[in-house]
């Protein structure tokens, strides 16, 4: 049985735990490592779901015994691992995939700093409408996942030649 917790007190996850035959915890808040270290249970952090923008950054790579794992690889996967290994793999692999990870984060970085240096208007500063349509996805993405409310503007400004 697995137990869904979001930010509560420790003593309440462990009387709930206890009353309700948890076997395994899973916290999906803002629940520090040290926090989840707390408890006698097998616990699990969800880092998907995380307001840190660090921590849905963090590779997931799932790791199991399971011999006929291929069902639990695609739920897995679905659910938002970026990579599945079955025992027994190599460490040699584990390494090799932890630095592909690095490297296309790095990649993901770069590209992300030239689309928004390339997407600003030269003479305001302001951003341009490649930047903008990046952005406008972003956050019609966020407020239709939470159900949120958004108002936006777009203001066109013309440049003004003066001439002497």
């Amino acid at each position: 049985t697995v137990g869904l917790f979001v930010n509560q007190p420790a003593e309440w996850v462990r009387a709930t735990a206890e009353r309700c035959g948890i076997d395994l915890l899973q916290f999906q808040g803002d629940e520090t490592a040290a926090y989840c270290r707390e408890f006698s249970h097998r616990a699990i952090k969800a880092i998907r779901g995380s307001k840190s923008e660090t921590l849905k950054a963090v590779p997931v790579i799932v790791v199991t015994g399971n011999a006929d794992s291929n069902d639990i690889k695609l739920k897995c996967l679905d659910l938002g691992a970026n990579d599945f290994l079955t025992k027994p793999f190599s460490a040699a692999e584990l390494l090799a995939r932890c630095r592909a990870y690095t490297q296309h984060r790095k990649t993901a970085k770069t590209l992300q700093t030239a689309q928004k240096q390339v997407a600003r208007d030269p003479q305001t500063g302001l951003i341009g409408k490649t930047l903008f349509d990046i952005q406008l996805e972003k956050d019609l993405s966020h407020v239709r996942r939470h159900r949120e409310p958004m108002a936006m503007m777009l203001v066109e400004i013309a440049a003004a030649v003066i001439q002497t």
